[in-house]
């Protein structure tokens, strides 16, 4: 009995597209084994898709002949009618996943409203601007002399920055406040030091890549949400790398440089007076912002990158966000997120609640802050 002549004609479960017409990965599409142990694919527009041993072995088919998806439904059917509809139902949202993703040869299908309300979560809000290529050119002299310190002994100087810098700045902010207010030419001062400051956060993410044989695909200038300007390091392929201590090191290595020059700023602060004291203290307290503002999970920021190593998670946010954008729009789970636990679901959710309120409390405290500062002027 054909596939056609089942009861449950399975095949009609499949997408119309794919029913005849071959279903092939586009060129430069790569089968990987990245963080975690996980099987991914890797877009042309470096996109990394998690899927799992199955998927991995259906997306070896799909690099060779060019197999529609019926062929491919009959390769999986093999001696079990049983399992026709769930083998068909399996086989169409893998595949309409991989045309969504952009990962096939054929288009992605024009959204609807919905779905792009749904889409929100995996949007990236930050318009990017490269300006350096293969930023390993010019951070590879101290990367190299950093791989020759054990990792172990990193690892402890890692963890010793913080915790010695932030007490000092916690005793700087609360108990040496300066009696005096900037004048206006000290906050251009301050704006440029917290410029270079960011140059150089920025470059030691580029360094712990190139510690751990990891190339940045490019730096730059960047727009969050097309308004707030930015820098950063594209640092996409530290999901192939397989630790998840690694990653996270390349995540904190930017706030950590961040911590190490608030610990001298906080020296300064507190051994000084007068307008001198009241250019660091401001310095201090834009530091102290701006490392809260990058430790918020709701964006792609540092502290989310370092949560999702940690946790040995891909793709955490862009999940949470979708699963509580589809649960707002009332339409059904995509998938690769209708398949996971309970718990997980209840961690979505938690987690989007949780960054949601994390970032009220600090745009909250920024507006009483710049309101202060107002004041004072």
């Amino acid at each position: 009995m054909s596939l056609d002549q089942t009861t449950a004609n399975p095949v009609g479960l499949l997408p119309q597209w794919s029913l005849d017409a071959p279903v092939v990965l586009r060129d430069g599409v790569e089968i990987i084994t990245g963080a975690g142990g996980r099987t991914m694919l890797v877009t042309p527009g470096g996109k990394f898709l998690s899927i799992s041993a199955a998927g991995a072995a259906l997306a070896h088919r799909l690099t060779g002949a060019a197999l529609s998806g019926r062929d491919l439904l009959v390769q999986l059917h093999g001696n079990r009618p049983a399992d026709d509809d769930r083998a068909a139902r399996t086989l169409s949202a893998f595949l309409t996943d991989l045309r969504q993703a952009g990962a096939l040869t054929i288009d992605p299908e024009p959204r609807t409203a919905k779905d792009k309300f749904n889409r929100l979560g995996k949007l990236d809000p930050v318009k990017r601007f490269p300006l350096v290529h293969d930023p390993a050119r010019i951070t590879a002299p101290l990367a190299g002399l950093l791989r020759r310190v054990p990792r172990a002994i990193l690892a402890v100087i890692a963890a010793a920055v913080p915790v010695a810098a932030l007490p000092l700045v916690w005793v700087a902010l609360t108990a040496h406040r300066p009696t005096q207010a900037p004048v206006p030419a000290q906050l251009g001062a301050v704006c440029l030091l917290l410029l270079v400051q960011i140059a150089v956060h920025e470059a030691w993410h580029a360094i712990a890549m190139d510690v751990l044989d990891i190339r940045p695909r490019d730096a730059g200038v960047g727009l969050l949400f097309y308004a707030i300007p930015m820098a950063y390091v594209d640092r996409t392929d530290a999901y192939r790398f397989h630790g998840r201590a690694g990653r996270a090191f390349v995540s904190l290595a930017g706030p950590i440089s961040d911590t190490f020059w608030m610990g001298v700023v906080a020296l300064v602060v507190i051994r000084s007076s007068g307008s001198t004291q009241a250019l660091w203290y401001s310095f201090l307290a834009l530091q102290s912002l701006a490392l809260v503002a990058n430790l918020n999970p709701l964006f792609p920021t540092d502290g989310y990158h370092a949560v999702e190593s940690a946790l040995g998670s891909i793709n955490m946010r862009s999940r949470a966000l979708t699963f509580v954008l589809h649960k707002l729009s009332r339409t059904p789970l995509p998938a690769y997120l209708a398949r996971v636990p309970r718990r997980a679901k209840f961690g979505y959710a938690g987690y989007a609640v949780i960054s949601s309120a994390y970032l009220g409390v600090v745009l909250w405290v920024l507006l009483a802050n710049v309101l202060h500062l107002l004041g004072r002027l």
